[in-house]
């Protein structure tokens, strides 16, 4: 990739904002292979912390000069106030101990999704991801969780269809489940009207 970049002479960017809640150890990043400075790396704490703090940060290696130039006639500033706070939850290894609980609640929260999912009347198959916050489901070729959604939002569910990740179309009997909030019972209830809304039960 790096090589054809090279080629072609274009940037490439890395998005790594799951890296901080990685279940598994993270590889190395494409960056650290770039000797010539055409990654781009941005990352958030959106993720790990809050997606309230709109809070982010860029690698921009040769393009660096354009990027910050870019957010100052885009954005103007960024709260001050809220990056000395996460800089301080940083310094002081406050961050690093909520990532270590983090990635343990995640854990058992993908864990807890997929012990729903091996109950659901027909068999499924969904992966089991050592990253991010949501799993892929592979539903029975019959199902169609495009013409689902409107009945499970009727209901209070909201799900994202499969084809929501396709150009073409694909994906009409996947979707993706998130298990980034923890498992309370309203949303295992939901979990559990899934295969009827669905048209499985």
């Amino acid at each position: 990739l790096l090589a054809l970049a090279d080629e072609r002479d274009v940037a490439v960017i890395e998005d790594d904002i799951y890296a901080d809640a990685a279940l598994a150890a993270v590889p190395d990043s494409l960056k650290s292979l770039d000797g010539d400075e055409r990654v781009i790396v941005c990352s958030s704490f959106s993720k790990t912390l809050s997606r309230d703090l709109r809070l982010g940060w860029v690698v921009g290696g040769r393009w660096q000069s354009q990027i910050q130039r870019l957010k100052l006639v885009t954005q103007l500033a960024s709260s001050r106030f809220v990056q000395q706070g996460v800089a301080e939850f940083i310094a002081d290894g406050s961050y690093t101990h909520h990532l270590r609980r983090l990635r343990s609640d995640l854990r058992q929260r993908r864990d807890q999704l997929a012990s729903v999912l091996c109950r659901w009347p027909q068999a499924v198959r969904a992966s089991m991801p050592e990253g991010g916050l949501s799993v892929w489901v592979e539903l029975p070729e019959q199902v169609d969780t495009l013409d689902s959604y409107s009945r499970a939002l009727a209901q209070g569910i909201v799900l994202t269809p499969g084809p929501l990740f396709s150009v073409s179309g694909q994906f009409r009997h996947c979707l993706r489940l998130s298990f980034a909030h923890p498992w309370n019972g309203r949303r295992l209830d939901a979990l559990d009207a899934l295969p009827e809304v669905l048209g499985m039960a």
